[in-house]
């Protein structure tokens, strides 16, 4: 590789607007960091007051469409590599420690939600694919798993799904709707 490719300084969160964060998350740049990298930036952005006061949105629609796409690309390993973590931990436990594990995950997330919408959800809006998701490169449900299970290893998708089935099922013992 050229010095041309390599990645540039990490910014500094705290000295970002919104849309700083935003467009430095779509860009080239950010997607060459090292994945342990663009994971702890993206772990600052989501600590930082100010990111999480001013975000909305609508602090998309100022990106073009190149970059919402390439901000997806970017998001889609570093949230891979995260859930690769969760799952590969959830498996290291003992049958018995793995509720609790799930348990954890699922307070996290109700926390999560608590504090951006007020309360936690009791299920996800029903929601179906516009125009506007195929223009921005989303792609149908069917294509994205396609393109997961032609990419990908049989033995991890099997451990993803298996970790799925368990989180879900955990979500309906303890009476939570789920998606």
């Amino acid at each position: 590789m050229g010095g041309d490719d390599a990645p540039g300084a990490v910014p500094v969160v705290e000295e970002q607007s919104v849309k700083e964060v935003l467009v430095y998350l779509a860009s080239e740049d950010f997607g060459r960091q090292p994945l342990e990298v663009r994971g702890d930036y993206l772990r600052r952005v989501k600590e930082a007051e100010h990111i999480r006061r001013e975000y909305s949105e609508g602090k998309l629609n100022e990106l073009s469409i190149e970059q919402r796409k390439r901000l997806g690309r970017n998001m889609a390993d570093v949230q891979g590599a995260e859930w690769d973590k969760r799952i590969n931990r959830y498996f290291a436990l003992p049958e018995k420690g793995r509720a609790a594990y799930i348990d954890e995950m699922i307070d996290a997330k109700q926390r999560k939600e608590a504090t951006a919408h007020g309360k936690p959800r009791t299920s996800e809006p029903d929601r179906k694919p516009d125009e506007d998701d195929k223009k921005h490169g989303k792609g149908s449900l069917v294509d994205i798993i396609r393109k997961d299970i032609e990419t990908s290893d049989p033995a991890e998708r099997a451990r993803r799904m298996e970790f799925k089935r368990a989180f879900l099922e955990r979500m309906r013992e303890r009476g939570i709707a789920t998606p």
